[in-house]
């Protein structure tokens, strides 16, 4: 399981060498940005939620069949969606993080189990609520 830290108000995750994860994180913190409530962030990643997007910067997504479908026509060839993340299979609460193009950061994307990312959102609220105290 990765972990989450926060440094110089910056959260950071382990296992994340691109960042992809750590950026997300940054962005649902942002909670005026998308006018969203913690509990409304964490509806919009249960099984079935529509996750967010940052026009031009970010987007999160369940990747079941049908955006899956979606992706390979609009998003990513083919050959970069797996079927299976770990020992889920696509469909199976499995959620792409997707990194846009923007100033000297590459595109990127990781895929990550749902419980997993619930999980960090929860814990990179915690410490940001309480380094504001």
């Amino acid at each position: 399981m990765r972990q989450v830290i926060e440094n110089d108000r910056i959260i950071q995750v382990s296992d994340d060498p691109e960042n992809i994860i750590s950026e997300f994180l940054g962005y649902a913190l942002s909670l005026k940005a998308f006018n969203l409530s913690f509990d409304e962030m964490l509806e919009n990643f249960k099984t079935g939620g529509k996750g967010i997007a940052v026009p031009d910067l970010f987007s999160a997504w369940e990747c079941n069949d049908e955006s899956r479908s979606e992706m390979e026509v609009t998003i990513w060839p083919l050959h970069f969606i797996p079927r299976t993340v770990g020992e889920k299979s696509i469909g199976e609460d499995v959620w792409i993080l997707y990194r846009y193009n923007f100033g000297t950061r590459l595109e990127a994307s990781t895929m990550i189990h749902g419980k997993e990312l619930r999980n960090l959102i929860k814990i990179a609220f915690e410490i940001r609520s309480e380094g504001l105290q």
